[in-house]
């Protein structure tokens, strides 16, 4: 039985961090990346002032900041997976973004 007002199954899902930790089973350091490379795709999509195809965003942050990362089998979203190009890139990414 829940409880009426604020309890821990009611804001499970508030923060963006709470819910990347219910679907995975990420450390810390990896969730900190994907909240790093979901901000960037913000600002990504705010310069070109529309999404662009994911693909195009893909190529940009391995060029731009040394990250590559991959689609997921079902070809529509992002894995998990991701590799570390130019570690002077990445360095600064991390900086920019890990607020």
């Amino acid at each position: 039985m829940h409880s009426s007002g604020p309890n821990l199954v009611n804001n499970l899902y508030l923060k963006s961090e709470d819910r990347l930790n219910t679907i995975s089973n990420l450390s810390y350091d990896i969730a900190v990346v994907w909240h790093c490379i979901r901000r960037c795709r913000r600002d990504f999509e705010a310069t070109v002032n529309s999404p662009l195809p994911i693909e195009e965003f893909i190529n940009w942050l391995a060029i731009t900041w040394g990250i590559r990362v991959y689609m997921a089998p079902d070809g529509y979203n992002l894995s998990l997976k991701f590799d570390i190009i130019a570690d002077d890139k990445y360095t600064m990414f991390i900086l920019k973004y890990a607020k």
